[in-house]
């Protein structure tokens, strides 16, 4: 009898928790519609800068995968972090690509010291940023 008591304890607590995470992912629903729009907000501000655009897309793939924990992953939340995710880091190597292009185009000229030009130093230091994080 003791242990059909413990097994129906178990089972209890593993309907509860479910029952728990299917509340939770419905009560986060509820944060889908402002979060995409700050999040759209962000993406389409002229003054994003890759490496604000790396570091914005590695904090929502953070939330997606914590999220993923908590909830079931079919929850819009969780899907609307995966696809702000994956819209912040194409417009990043969108970025990241047209700069590169951008040199590829018109090289800066040499230097008369043969220094290296402000435009790769700046590109090399936003590298740099990205590679921190």
């Amino acid at each position: 009898d003791e242990q059909e008591a413990e097994e129906k304890q178990d089972e209890d607590e593993l309907e509860h928790a479910a029952i728990e995470r299917q509340l939770l992912g419905e009560v986060m629903d509820g944060l889908c519609r402002p979060l995409r729009m700050r999040t759209e907000q962000a993406l389409s501000s002229p003054d994003m800068t890759a490496v604000v655009m790396y570091h914005l897309s590695q904090v929502l793939d953070y939330f997606s995968h914590t999220i993923g924990k908590l909830m079931p992953r079919e929850t819009s939340l969780v899907a609307l972090l995966e696809e702000m995710r994956r819209e912040a880091q194409d417009q990043f190597f969108s970025l990241v690509g047209a700069q590169m292009e951008r040199l590829l185009q018109s090289p800066p000229p040499y230097t008369h010291d043969l220094s290296t030009p402000k435009a790769v130093v700046d590109m090399l230091n936003q590298l740099s940023q990205i590679m921190s994080v």
